[in-house]
């Protein structure tokens, strides 16, 4: 499998009610939704986000592709070569995610940050979901490692964290 990563400017670039539809069980397991979401109102408001931050300085959004097939979007800025993402979708391939951890993608989203300047990923998310778990769980594996963990903030009782990581 060949991935590639491009930048793009505009929703019309990619497919983002599949690549939406194929994420719903990450970000049901990872966003704070308000309660009662329907999940047309979880795409509508996810996009929404996305699009009030299209003219923000050093945004950036990009999309991940093997053999044409949109395996992932992701949108975030840069500030001082550290990529802040704040969205992101991603396919499952034959049932699972795996292929994100994959050689293949490490090398291509690698190549991809370097054309960029970036080293190292600044990830927001709340202790217990699904994206703390898997940093930590694949942290110091040769694949990434965490440089830092701080607390920021406690919202509804959920305590949020800063991760940075270096791949």
């Amino acid at each position: 499998m060949t991935i590639e990563y491009k930048t793009i400017k505009s929703f019309d670039e990619f497919d983002y009610e599949t690549l939406f539809d194929n994420s719903k069980d990450v970000l049901d397991a990872s966003a704070a939704w308000a309660p009662n979401m329907s999940d047309d109102e979880k795409k509508t408001t996810f996009k929404n986000q996305i699009l009030a931050n299209l003219d923000s300085p050093n945004f950036l959004m990009f999309i991940g592709t093997s053999d044409k097939n949109e395996l992932q979007f992701t949108a975030g800025t840069i500030h001082n070569n550290i990529f802040i993402p704040r969205y992101s979708l991603s396919s499952k391939l034959d049932g699972n995610r795996n292929w994100l951890y994959s050689e293949e993608n490490r090398t291509a989203i690698s190549k991809f940050h370097g054309t960029l300047g970036i080293t190292q990923y600044q990830i927001e998310t709340f202790i217990g979901s699904a994206v703390y778990k898997m940093f930590k769980a694949r942290n110091n594996t040769g694949k990434i490692s965490i440089i830092s963990e701080k607390d920021t903030q406690i919202m509804n009782n959920i305590q949020w964290v800063n991760l940075l990581i270096a791949f």
